[in-house]
């Protein structure tokens, strides 16, 4: 096997993080990941981002047989070496060959941003890698960075996290991780005073930081822009040029409901059972499949005449299924559409009203437009059909 540890879907886990001089950051992150998590993460590299100073306290505090990484493996029975993590894996923050001893400028700032988020999009590219991306442990603005890393490069399945240690426990910089028998330790309380705890006390919490990857937005400009620079600012014209995402219409068969944006649309049974019936109309019976978009067509509309009075039956019987416990009376006033009776034109234009009156305050988009077809008025819905979506009953799925 190669010195990576690869998983059972052939994904290899590797943790990064950023530290100055509390390298603790990373077997936190490791315990949270490996040993609390349920199911584990096996990390499989581990890479640091620091500065010059930073790589000596970290290499000295982690590194070698001796180190914390390598204690942390046999303290919880992981197989010596499982966790690749030598000097080439701390990564130092340079201007040309030089490295960085701190970060004090805004120059200073600008390579860090620069190395960092390239760094990150460097293991992106390869698809058998999932990222964990730690926040905690450098300076501000290297967290910060880590973030824009994520933004920019970050796959469906990287991560980034941020590790929450009580804060006695975390200014101890001799507390690297729990053991598994729980021990004594000396630490500073909130008021500066020496007290005595156990390491058992430490409860480690891994925070998943949710933000919004934009990889597919850059396209072939990933290639092309190398400089961040200019890449951002490519970013944002894309962002502010693109069409927003439309509320969706969704019509579940199975509960009985309509939901938009996350709202639910409010109307008793036979109003509930028409605007369904319209929403199906117009994404499921669509008469033109040559537009893939509805624009000005209006083909799909039906005058009051012209409703398919069995399949407007079946709609309200399930519907009804969901809100009324009356399920006989439910039967009755299916049937009774079946026949046409109660959906005669008067009382139609009389219900698309009402419905109008609830569903306008959502958004106008969702109000049912009468439209003139060879002398007759004919009705429908006003949103595009892209935007509704139809959960069938279960037994048709």
């Amino acid at each position: 096997m190669s010195k990576h540890q690869i998983n059972r879907r052939g994904q290899k886990h590797i943790l990064i993080g950023v530290s100055w001089n509390k390298p603790q950051i990373v077997t936190e992150t490791l315990f949270a990941l490996m040993v609390k998590k349920q199911p584990p993460v096996h990390i499989s590299d581990v890479y640091l981002f620091t500065t010059s100073i930073g790589k000596q306290v970290a290499w000295s505090k982690l590194g070698g047989p001796e180190g914390q990484i390598a204690k942390f493996c046999r303290e919880y029975g992981f197989p010596a070496r499982s966790i690749s993590f030598d000097p080439d894996h701390i990564i130092t923050i340079k201007r040309g060959n030089q490295e960085l001893n701190d970060i004090r400028t805004t120059d200073d700032n600008l390579l860090v941003r620069s190395q960092l988020v390239g760094f990150v999009k460097s293991l992106t590219e390869d698809p058998h890698t999932v990222l964990h991306c730690a926040m905690g442990g450098g300076r501000r603005t290297m967290s910060a960075y880590m973030m824009l890393a994520m933004i920019l490069w970050g796959r469906p399945d990287d991560t980034l996290t941020n590790v929450l240690i009580p804060q006695e426990f975390h200014s101890n910089s001799d507390f690297f991780f729990p053991p598994k028998k729980s021990k004594p330790i000396a630490l500073l309380d909130a008021k500066g005073q020496l007290v005595v705890a156990e390491t058992g006390d430490a409860a480690i919490e891994l925070a998943e930081i949710q933000v919004p990857r934009l990889r597919t937005l850059l396209g072939e400009r990933s290639k092309t822009l190398r400089d961040i620079d200019k890449l951002i600012p490519a970013l944002q014209i894309t962002i502010e040029t693109s069409e927003p995402a439309s509320p969706e219409l969704q019509v579940n068969l199975n509960q009985g409901a309509v939901w938009f944006d996350d709202e639910r649309v409010n109307l008793h049974a036979f109003r509930l059972a028409l605007f369904a019936y319209l929403a199906q109309t117009k994404a499921s019976y669509c008469v033109r499949d040559d537009l893939q978009v509805c624009g000005s067509c209006r083909e799909c509309f039906q005058s009051p005449d012209e409703i398919d009075r069995n399949r407007f039956a079946d709609t309200f019987g399930l519907v009804t299924s969901q809100k009324s416990k009356a399920s006989g009376q439910a039967e009755e006033k299916a049937a009774e559409y079946r026949k046409g009776r109660g959906l005669d034109q008067e009382r139609l234009r009389s219900e698309f009203t009402k419905i109008n009156n609830t569903v306008s305050p959502l958004s106008t988009s969702l109000r049912i437009t009468s439209d003139k077809r060879k002398g007759q008025t004919v009705y429908g819905l006003a949103l595009d059909k892209n935007d509704i979506r139809i959960v069938p009953p279960a037994n048709e799925k």
